[in-house]
């Protein structure tokens, strides 16, 4: 049957190639799949209807088990999933392709990992992660480099790969059929003239905090979505709502979620729409996998877009709804207080349309009015439980909470707790004008998600110790901690009048600081939760000082962070920088995931480095008073969590305020899961300090 040709508008800017692989070996039934192929028409049909790619920009390679999956008369015209037909679908599109072009790479099928053939670029302990074509297998590093090459000038494609596969070994099946993507290590099983066998171990050590365990999980122009974390497996699985035909877990969910979002793409960036794959995934398939897709890339670019998107909201998803109760997936580990306020919306549905009539079976069109808030009312450590709120000015018209269903985002727009700064001036009357502009404008640039209140010479505080204090000059303002000390190594704030364009960008710059003040102390607070003190935790921890590398000078100090497992079930570690510039890392895992998954007899392991930032290495080179703080902050749960949205830039000389960008939160079934902070402080003194 021919393809309608009525269903696509010709869009050049637009490509892709798609990848399925079921058929791997016609003598080894157990290495091959049955829903790879499935996945490559499924989206191959979405590129078609709903992003307008036409036929000639789409390469699709199938290779079809014709025991399961057989080819049909529906089916496009394919290429064979060859590593060198794949490697011509790119330069194809290299050659075709204009600067500013979109393209999406999709593979369906095995994945593998053996010692690195790329010993120039990895460690000889580390492993390249590969996509198994039919004929050959293609390293992280190759593929990692041929994308750098299109998303680089003079090409500059804005790529974003999908890749339904894993990189964690083994393959198991049950009666109903799920199948692990992943190559089974078996001597008996050949594909290739190459010996596979078992996984060798890896170290799980790290320099500089980079792993090298992925060469495509790194900072990267372009955007990956992978199926799973590292130590996760990425699942097929029949899908009843096709006849029990089979499909990836992953590329299922992201079609359908894809279809659902509808306009609502346009505006959509990727860190968010991680967050809802998750949600999904956990809801249809959280029975037969815990896979949780893993996001690479610049996280506040659009969706199939060049664009970035500086979302000033912090995002977390409904996880569960119930008799006007319902639960997101925001709790104490990630600063979430009783009070705090949320719009809810439905990610398909525009943001306007939330509240709708009351009325069962009304035929009255819904009206759009302001979207639906919540409150959190109580505060669990990977959950908060929340209730509609209602505006004190505002009577109650119904249960519009009983609309909100799971999968739905929700937008912190208000925190409970109220930072408080006192204004204190300095060189009397010649500050006057400075703070008149600030008591003047302070409000229209204070932000509910970070918000102070700042009391101003005359007025009766209420505070009788506030949080911080500033000092206003003619020319300058200072902020002071809550001893009225200067902050360490905090640039202060200088500004020429007679340049500003506006005296209100002082007030701009001032609030934006104090923001960043307060969610660098609210990452700095978190802690164990008391009712965890006096427990054994189920782990040790290790954290010892090093030799720094011989190679990279700059190092200081190299620590060793070592995390036994010491209970059967498995336990997540990351570990953040809090820097002496006022910022907030993730070191480890660098940008693999969420967190670091730790067994018993297999320790999670990193070395970190601790340089002079280049803002203050100035100051330690010529100033014996110098000094700076780090805190390494380790956090171990029970659960896997993404930390993410904790995470800020250095302030340094100049620095600007900019919006701040909501992390996208992952759902959990688990309540009653368990988490550790542990705080190392490393001091570092100028190199002519006596002290």
């Amino acid at each position: 049957m021919a393809e309608d040709e009525s269903i696509a508008t010709e869009a050049p800017s637009a490509w892709a190639i798609v990848v399925g692989i079921d058929l791997y070996s016609t003598t080894h039934p157990a290495m091959n799949l049955r829903g790879a192929c499935n996945d490559a028409v499924l989206l191959y049909q979405f590129l078609r209807s709903s992003l307008k790619i036409p036929k000639s920009n789409i390469r699709l390679h199938l290779s079809r088990d014709p025991h399961f999956t057989p080819l049909t008369a529906k089916d496009p015209p394919s290429l064979p999933p060859t590593f060198w037909e794949f490697l011509d679908s790119l330069d194809h599109i290299r050659r075709e392709a204009r600067p500013g072009d979109f393209v999406h790479i999709h593979f369906s099928g095995h994945g593998n990992r053996e010692f690195t053939l790329h010993e120039d670029k990895k460690s000889k302990t580390d492993q390249d992660e590969r996509l198994c074509f039919v004929d050959n297998e293609m390293t992280d590093v190759m593929f990692g480099e041929k994308l750098d090459e299109l998303a680089a000038p003079p090409y500059n494609l804005t790529l974003l790969v999908t890749l339904d596969c894993c990189f964690s070994g083994g393959m198991t099946r049950d009666p109903r059929y799920s199948a692990v993507r992943n190559k089974p290590s078996s001597q008996a099983i050949e594909l290739h003239p190459r010996d596979y066998n078992t996984e060798p171990s890896m170290s799980s050590g790290s320099r500089d905090a980079s792993l090298h365990k992925g060469w495509l999980y790194r900072d990267r122009a372009y955007n990956v979505i992978a199926a799973c974390q590292p130590y996760e497996k990425s699942m097929e699985t029949p899908d009843p709502a096709s006849g029990n035909r089979v499909y990836g877990a992953l590329t299922s969910t992201l079609i359908s979620q894809l279809k659902h979002l509808r306009g609502q793409r346009s505006f959509m960036t990727y860190n968010v729409f991680q967050g809802i794959l998750e949600s999904a995934l956990k809801g249809t398939f959280g029975k037969i996998t815990q896979q949780k897709p893993m996001l690479i890339g610049p996280r506040n670019r659009l969706l199939f877009l060049s664009s970035v998107r500086e979302d000033a909201s912090t995002v977390a998803s409904v996880r569960k709804v119930g008799s006007g109760v319902m639960f997101i997936d925001r709790g104490s580990v990630d600063g979430s207080n009783v009070g705090d306020i949320y719009t809810v919306s439905d990610p398909g549905a525009s943001l306007n349309q939330i509240r709708q009539s009351t009325q069962e079976g009304s035929h009255t069109p819904a009206k759009r009015t302001t979207a639906l808030k919540i409150v959190i009312t109580s505060v669990k450590e990977y959950e908060s439980e929340a209730r509609e709120y209602v505006e004190p000015s505002i009577l109650p018209t119904g249960n519009h909470a009983r609309l909100v269903k799971s999968g739905w985002l929700a937008n912190l727009v208000q925190r409970s707790r109220v930072a408080e700064a006192r204004i204190a001036q300095r060189d009397g009357s010649r500050s006057d004008a400075v703070v008149r502009t600030i008591q003047k404008e302070w409000l229209s640039y204070n932000d509910p998600v970070a918000p102070w209140r700042l009391w101003f010479p005359g007025d009766k505080s209420r505070t009788l110790k506030p949080t911080c204090y500033i000092h206003v000059g003619p020319t300058s303002i200072e902020v002071h901690d809550r001893n009225d000390r200067p902050y360490l190594n905090l640039p202060v704030l200088e500004f020429d009048q007679n340049r500003l364009i506006s005296m209100a960008e002082v007030t701009r710059r001032l609030m934006g600081l104090l923001q960043h003040l307060k969610l660098y102390d609210e990452a700095k607070a978190i802690r164990t939760p008391p009712r965890f003190h006096q427990m054994t935790a189920p782990f040790d921890l290790r954290v010892a000082s090093c030799e720094c590398p011989l190679d990279e000078p700059s190092v200081l100090s190299s620590w060793e962070i070592t995390v036994h497992n010491t209970q059967p079930g498995p336990l997540f570690v990351a570990v953040f920088n809090l820097t002496p510039l006022y910022g907030v890392r993730q070191l480890f895992p660098s940008d693999e995931g969420h967190m670091e998954a730790s067994v018993m007899g297999k320790p999670a392991r990193t070395i970190i480095d601790i340089s002079v930032p280049d803002a203050l290495h100035r100051q330690y080179q010529s100033d014996p008073s110098f000094i700076m703080q780090d805190i390494l902050k380790i956090f171990i749960t029970t659960e896997n969590t993404n930390l993410r949205h904790l995470e800020l830039e250095d302030i340094t000389e100049g620095w600007i305020p900019a919006s701040r960008t909501g992390k996208a939160r992952r759902l959990t079934d688990e309540i009653q899961a368990s988490w550790w902070v542990k705080d190392k402080k490393v001091i570092t003194k100028s190199k002519f300090s006596r002290i």
